[in-house]
C-alpha cells in the first residue's frame, strides 16, 4: 500500500510531467506556425516569380526570340536601371510624405531624404544617355507607381526595422542585377566604358549608403533567425531582380 507521502510525490511528479508535456506541445505548434507562415510567404513570392517568367514567354515566345544585338543588350540595359531607380524614387518619396512610421529620428529623414536624392541623380544621369542609346522607358513604370504606394502602406505596419530590411533587400536586388550587366558586357564584348562606368556607380552609389548610415542589414544573422525579417529580404530581392529582367523586354 503506496503512504501519503509517496502519493503526494508521484501526483507532483505527474503534475509536474503534463506541464513539461504541455509547453512542449506549446512550443511545437509555435515553431510549426512560424515554418508554416514563412513557407506560405516564400510559396507566394517563388509563385509570383513564375509568373513574371510566363507573362514575358507569353509576350516573348521563346521559339521566336532572337539573341539581342549590342544595341539592343545596351537599351536594355538602360531601360531596366530607369525602372529600378524610378521605383526606389517612388518608395522613397511614399514612405516619407504619406507615412512618417520610418522617420522616427533625424538620422532616420536624413536617410530617406538622401536615398531619394540618389535615385532622382541616377534617375537624371539615366535619361541622359537613354536619347543617344534609342532607348524607351518600360511600361512597366506605372507599376512602380503603385509598388511605391504599397510600401509605405507595408512601412506603416512593418514599422522602422523592417522596412529598413525592405529598403536594402531592394537594392541589394539591385546590385545583383547590376552585377549581372557587367557580365553581360564582358561576355559579349561590349565596349562601352561610359556604360560600364554608370552601372558601377549606380550599383554603389546608394548600397554603400547604408553603410555610411549604419543602417547595413546582417543578412546571415536575419537567415539564422528565419523569422519575418528574413521572409522580406527575400521578397524584396527576389521581385527586384524579376521586375528588373522583365524590364529588359518591356
Amino acid at each position: 500500500m503506496i503512504s501519503k507521502s509517496a502519493r503526494r510525490v508521484q501526483n507532483h511528479l505527474r503534475a509536474q510531467t503534463t506541464q513539461i508535456q504541455l509547453f512542449s506541445t506549446k512550443n511545437d505548434e509555435n515553431l510549426t506556425s512560424s515554418k508554416s507562415w514563412n513557407d506560405y510567404i516564400f510559396s507566394t513570392v517563388e509563385v509570383g516569380v513564375k509568373t513574371a517568367q510566363q507573362f514575358q514567354e507569353f509576350l516573348f515566345p521563346p521559339d521566336l526570340q532572337k539573341e539581342s544585338t549590342k544595341e539592343e543588350i545596351i537599351q536594355e540595359i538602360h531601360r531596366s536601371n530607369h525602372l529600378a531607380r524610378y521605383t526606389t524614387k517612388f518608395m522613397t518619396e511614399n514612405i516619407d510624405y504619406y507615412t512618417n512610421i520610418y522617420a522616427k529620428s533625424t538620422e532616420d529623414q536624413k536617410f530617406i531624404d538622401e536615398m531619394r536624392t540618389n535615385q532622382e541623380k541616377d534617375i537624371k544621369e539615366i535619361e541622359s544617355e537613354m536619347p543617344y542609346a534609342r532607348t524607351r522607358p518600360s511600361i512597366l513604370i506605372p507599376t512602380a507607381k503603385v509598388f511605391g504606394i504599397l510600401s509605405a502602406t507595408a512601412s506603416a505596419l512593418l514599422g522602422t526595422e523592417k522596412t529598413n530590411v525592405l529598403l536594402y533587400s531592394i537594392e541589394k536586388g539591385i546590385q545583383d542585377e547590376n552585377d549581372e550587366q557587367l557580365r553581360i558586357l564582358n561576355e559579349q564584348d561590349i565596349k562601352d566604358e561610359e556604360l560600364r562606368k554608370q552601372i558601377i556607380q549606380l550599383r554603389d552609389r546608394s548600397y554603400d549608403q547604408f553603410a555610411q548610415n549604419n543602417k547595413k542589414i546582417d543578412v546571415e544573422q536575419i537567415k539564422k533567425e528565419n523569422g519575418l525579417s528574413y521572409a522580406i529580404y527575400q521578397t524584396g530581392t527576389w521581385a527586384t531582380t524579376a521586375a528588373m529582367r522583365l524590364s529588359r523586354k518591356l
